[in-house]
Parts: C-alpha cells; sequence; structure tokens
C-alpha cells in the first residue's frame, strides 16, 4: 500500500498542473542525460587511474 502512495505522488510531482508537457519532458530527460553524462565522464576517468 504505502508503495502505491509512493507512485502516486512521484507521477503527480513529475506532472504538475499548469505546465507544458514538452518543457517538462525535455527538462528532465535533459537532466538525466547530463547527470549520465557526467557520471560516465567521471567513471571512465576513474577506470582508467
Amino acid at each position: 500500500m504505502l508503495i502505491a502512495i509512493f507512485a502516486v505522488g512521484f507521477v503527480a510531482s513529475t506532472f504538475p498542473t499548469g505546465a507544458n508537457i514538452l518543457t517538462i519532458i525535455f527538462y528532465n530527460v535533459g537532466g538525466i542525460v547530463i547527470f549520465l553524462g557526467f557520471a560516465w565522464w567521471k567513471y571512465s576517468k576513474y577506470i582508467r587511474d
């Protein structure tokens, strides 16, 4: 039951009311791409050393 409450809260906070859906998707995907790119860069430097 607790996981269902968190799932509803997560979906509701991902798509706030009154916001453009394309802006939200671009912002979320852009953040993930930037974070994964930075993490991959740091991880590859860590593996080489």
